[in-house]
């Protein structure tokens, strides 16, 4: 963080193989941006994508954001009830 303020840099977290057991600021608020997976094979896992995160005032403002990402397949969805099943 001291070397981006340095700098004048914007700092944006890969948080997608961590878990926040830190005592100070979380994981994902120390910057201006973090990302998150919830793939299996990640700490936290609740099926597959992730999630962004941002202070920033810009990156929430295009309300056609969410319209810009993919559906999943009918595969990808069958590949996910799977993984329940197999859980469970």
């Amino acid at each position: 963080m001291e070397t981006a303020q340095r700098h004048g840099l914007a700092v944006i977290e890969d948080t997608c193989h961590v878990w926040d057991r830190n005592k100070g600021p979380g994981f994902g608020s120390i910057g201006v941006a973090a990302f998150y997976s919830y793939d299996p094979g990640k700490p936290f896992i609740i099926g597959m994508g992730g999630a962004a995160t941002s202070i920033l005032r810009a990156c929430g403002q295009d309300a056609d954001l969410a319209n810009a990402f993919r559906k999943p397949k009918a595969v990808e969805t069958a590949k996910l009830h799977l993984q329940y099943v197999a859980h469970r």
